[in-house]
């Protein structure tokens, strides 16, 4: 079930995450994928994100992440630091609805 699969991602996340967590939950959205590693054409990884939404290219990321905001901008990318991520709730939502 849907709410089980949300459960188990909050397990995943670092709390910093928790309150953007409970919002998406409320919206039914897609649960996206937790740790997500964006990879070069020859397969290394040049950028992580803590939360993905691949089919939509949309990724939320950590403080500590901020510095693969361009990396993931320049492949296409719509990129949310969990600072704003909050407060643009809504934009999410409409990306991955």
């Amino acid at each position: 079930p849907f709410a089980d699969e949300w459960k188990e991602l909050e397990n995943l996340v670092s709390n910093e995450f928790q309150s953007l967590i409970d919002e998406l939950v409320k919206e039914k959205i897609v649960v996206p994928e937790v740790g997500y590693e964006l990879q070069s054409d020859d397969g290394e990884i040049v950028a992580e994100a803590e939360l993905a939404w691949e089919t939509n290219k949309l990724v939320v990321l950590s403080q500590q992440q901020n510095c693969y905001t361009e990396i993931f901008s320049n492949e296409g990318w719509k990129v949310f630091v969990i600072e704003s991520a909050i407060e643009q709730i809504d934009s999410i939502v409409s990306y991955v609805k």
